[in-house]
């Protein structure tokens, strides 16, 4: 979807000189998508395939993955700092 709307940028003169939607996010098209498919199961799937113990259970892993990432990332950008400063003196 993003890259639809990116080659539609290539064709107009305003939206590319500004960069609209190549600067823009991924996950306001993720949020729709995620909508979109579960209006269709919701309405065409019986019994529906979602339930909330594995939505639970997926966004629980989601976050645990966010977290170690993000404390992997921070603890590599200390170690290089250190590094870099030990290096300098």
């Amino acid at each position: 979807m993003k890259r639809l709307l990116m080659f539609a940028e290539g064709y107009s003169e305003w939206l590319s000189e500004y960069g609209f939607f190549t600067a823009f996010p991924s996950f306001p098209f993720c949020m729709f998508g995620g909508i979109v498919i579960q209006v269709c199961l919701d309405k065409f799937a019986e019994p529906s395939p979602i339930d909330r113990d594995s939505i639970e259970r997926l966004s629980g892993l989601a976050l645990d993955y966010t977290v170690v990432s993000a404390v992997a990332v921070s603890t590599c950008i200390s170690k290089f700092k250190n590094t870099a400063l030990s290096a300098y003196i």
